[in-house]
């Protein structure tokens, strides 16, 4: 069993053929192992430790979308700079528009590799490199492989999951409407009536395959644009 596999989750979808879940009760820190790692519900993890992939905690969700934001402006203004110069005033609107990018001080506050070694880092950014991605990572374009991991959640949060960065989303005021989604595409869903993860406890009961798509969104699909 992996160490996912012990408390309630739902399962969002695969990110290179990493499982990706959404933990639906608040894990605390285990200091006797430091791959068993503390997450909530305001979270996302890829990866879910022993049986799978090294988990990676999405900390700060609203950080992401950020981070796909400026890459998506960047994306916008090499392609449309037309269009681009229009949305200036937005642009200028907006409160994260002049945050610095890269920093490394800044990716603690955004992800938790935990228990991973200097190994497991460099076999996944091998791996984050790989043409099966939609938009693999490129480090002459991209810098770090934290800032294009961070751009390519930030986008799917944006999209799919907008209610696990609400400030972050509202601050973005009407430049919001023109953004558009497909530039990375790394995180993909599987389609109705495949077997999924995720599980829920409830009354000494475990429900296995439970998915961020077919219950909770299906029913009360986000509102947040």
């Amino acid at each position: 069993m992996s160490y996912i596999d012990t408390f309630d989750n739902e399962f969002v979808g695969y990110f290179g053929g990493i499982p990706v879940y959404h933990p639906l009760e608040v894990m605390p820190t285990w200091p006797d192992d430091p791959r068993d790692f503390a997450c909530g519900p305001e979270n996302l993890v890829i990866g879910g430790r022993s049986g799978e992939h090294l988990g990676i905690v999405v900390k700060e969700p609203g950080e992401t979308v950020g981070c796909f934001v400026r890459a998506w402006l960047r994306w916008h203004e090499q392609h449309y700079p037309d269009e681009h110069r229009a949305l200036r005033p937005l642009i200028e609107a907006w409160p994260d528009a002049s945050f610095r990018e890269g920093m490394r001080v800044h990716w603690g506050r955004v992800f938790e590799f935990a228990g991973w070694r200097a190994t497991d880092y460099a076999g996944f950014s091998h791996r984050c490199a790989a043409r099966a991605f939609h938009r693999p990572f490129d480090p002459e374009e991209d810098g770090s492989l934290e800032s294009w991991l961070a751009a390519s959640v930030g986008e799917f949060v944006l999209l799919a999951m907008p209610e696990l960065a609400e400030a972050a989303i509202q601050r973005l005021g009407d430049l919001r409407r023109h953004l558009r989604g497909g530039i990375y595409s790394n995180l993909l869903l599987l389609p109705p009536r495949y077997p999924s993860w995720g599980r829920k406890e409830a009354g000494n009961q475990v429900t296995w395959g439970l998915s961020a798509w077919r219950i909770e969104r299906a029913q009360n699909p986000p509102t947040i644009h």
